[in-house]
């Protein structure tokens, strides 16, 4: 395994979860390493330094000096860890290709997160978009529910409530 790149070698996109997930779906092996903190509910994707002078996609943005890179093999937490491990030679992602997917994911027909149920925060092969979420300063965000969760929870998804209108 390669070591990790010195830090004035990279910049840190910080997405938050949800589309953090999606466009890592949407990225697929194209993807270098991700790092996810649980305690920001984000995903950062590191790109080659100064590739990202002019980055502006909604939700995103460029964290210089902030991530702590986890231990080589962490893949879960306590604290930040590998949603992607950098295997041997993969840590950066191509700038482009990132931002191609994260606009892709900003889609309102992109596929669900990893099959991600937001409700009880697991993986699940039947989650389903639920909710939009507006707020009046910053991003918003998207909520998933797999089948289970919106029977529990009294939830109807998106595209089912779309279709009935």
């Amino acid at each position: 395994m390669l070591a990790p790149p010195k830090p004035e070698d990279w910049d840190a996109v910080r997405v938050p979860r949800v589309l953090g997930l999606t466009t890592l779906s949407i990225l697929g092996s194209r993807s270098g390493a991700v790092v996810e903190d649980p305690a920001e509910s984000a995903l950062y994707w590191l790109i080659p330094a100064g590739t990202a002078t002019s980055w502006a996609i909604d939700g995103t943005r460029i964290d210089t000096g902030h991530l702590s890179i986890p231990p080589l093999r962490r893949m879960q937490g306590p604290g930040p860890h590998w949603r992607m491990c950098p295997g041997d030679d993969q840590w950066l992602t191509d700038p482009g290709a990132l931002a191609a997917a994260l606009e892709d994911a900003l889609d309102p027909q992109a596929p669900p997160p990893y099959d991600t149920c937001d409700w009880h925060a697991g993986p699940s092969g039947t989650a389903r978009l639920v909710a939009d979420v507006e707020r009046s300063s910053g991003p918003g965000g998207r909520r998933y529910a797999c089948a289970p969760c919106r029977e529990q929870h009294g939830l109807t998804a998106l595209a089912e409530r779309q279709a009935s209108s």
